[in-house]
């Protein structure tokens, strides 16, 4: 009998009811979260729990009077830097 509740006028169909909306509404957002927590435990285990984390060193030099600019300018990103308003 697959497909005989769109034969159900709107107004019958349970699930339209506010009530059951927010039931359904809870019970997809509780399995998103199981979901999501899986793919966690997942992760964990393939990566047996470690962190790897990559620290770059940066050195700049500026010459008597010159001036340094760190990062993307307004050129690259539209967003002055601070000296640059």
């Amino acid at each position: 009998m697959a497909g005989m509740d769109l034969l159900i006028p709107v107004e019958d169909n349970a699930a339209c009811r506010p009530v059951e909306r927010v039931r359904l509404v809870n019970a997809a957002a509780r399995m998103f979260e199981t979901y999501k927590s899986g793919c966690l435990t997942w992760q964990k285990l393939q990566t047996r729990g470690q962190q790897h984390v990559i620290v770059q060193h940066q050195q700049v030099s500026v010459a008597q009077g010159g001036q340094a600019k760190l990062g993307r300018g307004a050129a690259e990103t539209g967003v002055p830097l601070r000296n640059e308003r």
